[in-house]
Parts: structure tokens; C-alpha cells; sequence
């Protein structure tokens, strides 16, 4: 039964690995063509809209996913318990939502700024309706990441062929904000249905929701928190610099987003098992599984931010062409936020929400968008773009710190020999990709030869070190 366990934890992270990685190579394709096919000032536009959106998509959820997911692992097996459990965050998020819809609706009405976008806005808040409505959480708690990553590839296949189909000059810039709408909630339309296997809604007394709300309330201050230091720059920026800087920026802070959510989706997936493990007091379970997952973490990030500095100007010039050369600076700063952003990741996600802390996560996450806007608008005036990217930085670490300091009682060490791993790996992803910058390669080229040579020469050097272990622990047995 434990090997069963072990290799569903790893399949379940290949999917959801895979599902990130078509949520980055999607913007690889599209990109290129849509910041050509509309322009630098309408992806501003719709960047700027998409952030303004984004913070009532999180008012509307509550926070209720994380709440779910830790609570509802533990009684997935009780139908009757899971069914009444939904319902009931079924009615918390549908209050939420038109409170979110009211406040959206006023925003867009007062606001001239936002005003002038109005039509995009509603576009987009129907993304915020399909979040509601399709309860992702459940598919979580259950571990269905097989249904999770086939759903979000054909929506994102279907979305693709019907962009390049259908946005052909700037005219198309609404149809594009449609299908960006498919592309990110159309599969929640879909879930409505599929999750019928796993609960159905019942009738539950308003009463019974009470008990959700205080914690229910903390999480989501912390995910709107997170949401403001995440889209701060972009939402500060267009109020301070033009649509064309806010498109460049916007190009340098999506290419960041993705990849640090490629790495964390690795990790993620553990976020039911650990708490059920957590519930069930299992502890040493607990620390075998945050050991592994952290040893792992440290050898992917070290060279893989090695990787995004040293070819952040290929890697824009790729996605946006010459128009966005500029971005490659603020990539450069954004890249080295990626290392303490996964790491504040794995102790807020996986130590201190299971372990029922979210206070402590709360109050890293106040101080860090504390930091965040501050510094964003004393930079800014003076940095531009570069000023918005340094506050990132800044923000995770501050972020990072205090969840390290919360974690004492789930804390594991780094083993040494991982330490010395991911610094091997890291100088081979910086002489190979030192050697394809000399040749002077087309970018695409010098990006697909540096990224396979280091996978290549890391994963051998990896596969050595796995080997002298597996050794070792047959003569000491």
C-alpha cells in the first residue's frame, strides 16, 4: 500500500508538472502572435484590465480552495460528510460572488482609468462566475490530476486554433479577451458536470456554515494580500507609465509567473496528502514527504533561475520579438526572485496551512504586499519597470523569512549532498548556456540547445549521484 501511495504522489506530480508546462509553452505560441497581431498598447490594455479582474476573482473565491482542500482530504471517504461540506462551500462562494460582482460593477462605473476599459471588464468577470461555478478543489482533494491535465490540454488546444483563426489585426482585441476567457475558465464550465461523480449538492442549513467562516476569512485575506503584491506592479505601472511599458513589463512578469508556477506545481499536489497525514498525526510521514520534495526543489531551482538570467534577452526576443528587447532587465531581477518565491511557496503550502498556521502565513503575506506597494511606488517614479521587478524580489523574501520562521516544527534540513548537487548543477547550466551564447545562435535555437544540453548533463550527473546512493544503502544493509 505505501509503494502505491509513493508512486501515485509521483504520477500525480508528472500531470500537474504537465498541465503547467502547456500553461507555459500556450503563451510561447500565442504571445508571439498576439503582441504582433494587436499590438503593444492593446496587451497593455488587456494586462492592465486582466489585473483589475483578478482581485475580485479572488474576492469572489473567498479562499475557500485552500480552506477545502486541507479540510475536506480528511472526509473524502465520508459521502455523506464530502457532500455536505461542498454544499456548504458551494453557498459561501455564491454569496461571495455577488459581493464580488456588486464591488466590480462600482470600481468599473467610478474609476475613469478603469472606466475606459469597461467593455473588456465585463468580458472577463465571466471568468469570475466559471471560478465559482466549477469547484476545481474537489477534483484536488480527490487527487484526479489525470482529469485535471487532459481537461486544461484541450481547452487550451481548442483556444489556440480558434486564436489563430480568429484575431487577425487590432480590431480582433475583444475576441482575443473572449477567448482568453475559454482558455483560463472555460474547463470550470465543464467541471460542473464531472464533479457530479465525486459529490452532489444538498440542502444544508445556513446555520452550518458559521464554523467555516473564521478560518475561511483569514485565508482569503491572505490570497487577496497575495493577489495585490502579485498584480501590484502591473495594476501601480498603468497608472504611472504608458500602455506600451506596462505590454514590455507585462511580457517579463508573465514569462516569471509561469515558470515559478511550472516548479510549484511539483510540489503541490502533496497539499492533500500532508494534510490528511497532519489530521491523522502521522508526523514522521509528514517530514519523509517535505524532505523529498524539498531536496528536489533546491536542485530544479538553482539551475533553472541560473538558466532564466543568463537567457532572459533570448527568451523575450523569442515571445515578443525586438519591440519587447527591453524586458530582458527587469526577467534578469525577476529570475532571481524564483528561488526564494518556490521556497516561501513550499513553507506556506505545505507546512503552515496543513498545519493549520494560516496566521503566521497571513502575516507574511501582509507585511510582504506592505512592502510590495511601498516599494513600487517609490521605485517606479525613478526605475520604471525595473523598480516594479526589484520589489518583487524583495517581497518574496520578505515573504520567505517569516514562513521559515514559523516552520520550526516541520522544518527538515537540506541534505549536503543535495546542496553540492545543485551547484554542480547550476555552473553546467551556466557554461552551457556561456557555450551556445558564443556561437551566436538564432535566439530559438540558443534557448532549445542551452535548455536540452543542461537537462541532458544535469539529469546524468544526477542519475550518477542516484546510483552511488542506491549502492551505498546495499552495503549498509
Amino acid at each position: 500500500m505505501e509503494l502505491i501511495r509513493r508512486k501515485s504522489l509521483k504520477i500525480n506530480a508528472v500531470l500537474n508538472v504537465i498541465r503547467q508546462a502547456c500553461a507555459v509553452l500556450f503563451p510561447l505560441i500565442v504571445y508571439p502572435y498576439i503582441t504582433r497581431t494587436i499590438g503593444v498598447d492593446f496587451f497593455g490594455r488587456y494586462s492592465f484590465a486582466d489585473s483589475v479582474v483578478s482581485f475580485f476573482t479572488v474576492l469572489a473565491m473567498l479562499g475557500v480552495s485552500t480552506y477545502a482542500i486541507r479540510e475536506a482530504s480528511g472526509m473524502r471517504d465520508d459521502k455523506i460528510a464530502i457532500d455536505r461540506f461542498a454544499s456548504e462551500m458551494l453557498i459561501i462562494n455564491g454569496l461571495a460572488f455577488l459581493v464580488s460582482i456588486i464591488f466590480l460593477f462600482c470600481i468599473t462605473i467610478l474609476v475613469p482609468r478603469i472606466k475606459d476599459d469597461w467593455i473588456i471588464i465585463c468580458i472577463l468577470a465571466i471568468g469570475i462566475f466559471a471560478n465559482v461555478i466549477g469547484r476545481d478543489w474537489i477534483n484536488v482533494v480527490y487527487e484526479d490530476y489525470f482529469y485535471i491535465t487532459l481537461r486544461y490540454i484541450i481547452i487550451h488546444i481548442i483556444s489556440l486554433g480558434l486564436m489563430l483563426v480568429l484575431v487577425k489585426n487590432p480590431t480582433d482585441y475583444y475576441i482575443f479577451a473572449v477567448l482568453m476567457v475559454l482558455t483560463n475558465s472555460g474547463g470550470y464550465l465543464i467541471n460542473v458536470l464531472y464533479i457530479r461523480k465525486y459529490t452532489r449538492i444538498v440542502k444544508v442549513p445556513l446555520k452550518g456554515i458559521r464554523k467555516h467562516l473564521k478560518p475561511i476569512f483569514i485565508l482569503f485575506s491572505i490570497s487577496i494580500a497575495s493577489k495585490i503584491y502579485i498584480n501590484s506592479d502591473i495594476t501601480i505601472l498603468g497608472f504611472m507609465v504608458s500602455d506600451e511599458a506596462l505590454g514590455i513589463y507585462s511580457i517579463s512578469s508573465k514569462v516569471y509567473l509561469l515558470v515559478k508556477a511550472l516548479v510549484n506545481a511539483a510540489m503541490q499536489v502533496a497539499i492533500p496528502r500532508i494534510s490528511k497525514n497532519v489530521q491523522e498525526n502521522k508526523f514522521d510521514e509528514v517530514k519523509a514527504i517535505l524532505k523529498r520534495i524539498k531536496n528536489g526543489l533546491f536542485v530544479v531551482i538553482i539551475p533553472l533561475a541560473v538558466g532564466v538570467v543568463l537567457k532572459a534577452d533570448a527568451i523575450i526576443r523569442i515571445l515578443c520579438g525586438e519591440e519587447y528587447g527591453s524586458s530582458g532587465q527587469s526577467l534578469q531581477v525577476l529570475a532571481g526572485a524564483l528561488v526564494f518565491a518556490v521556497f516561501a511557496c513550499y513553507y506556506a503550502h505545505l507546512v503552515l496551512v496543513p498545519s493549520k498556521k494560516e496566521r503566521s502565513f497571513a502575516n507574511a503575506t501582509f507585511l510582504s504586499v506592505i512592502a510590495n506597494v511601498g516599494l513600487n511606488l517609490v521605485l517606479i517614479p525613478h526605475l520604471g519597470i525595473l523598480g516594479a521587478a526589484i520589489s518583487t524580489v524583495v517581497s518574496e523574501i520578505v515573504v520567505l523569512l517569516i514562513c521559515l520562521i514559523n516552520s520550526d516544527e516541520l522544518y527538515v534540513k537540506i541534505d549536503k549532498t543535495i546542496m553540492v548537487l545543485a551547484a554542480v548543477c547550476g555552473g553546467i547550466t551556466y557554461v552551457v548556456c556561456g557555450y551556445f551564447e558564443r556561437m551566436r545562435l538564432p535566439a530559438i535555437y540558443d534557448i532549445m540547445f542551452s535548455f536540452f544540453a543542461s537537462v541532458v548533463l544535469c539529469g546524468i550527473v544526477l542519475y550518477c549521484y542516484e546510483k552511488v546512493i542506491s549502492k551505498q544503502k546495499t552495503l549498509d544493509k
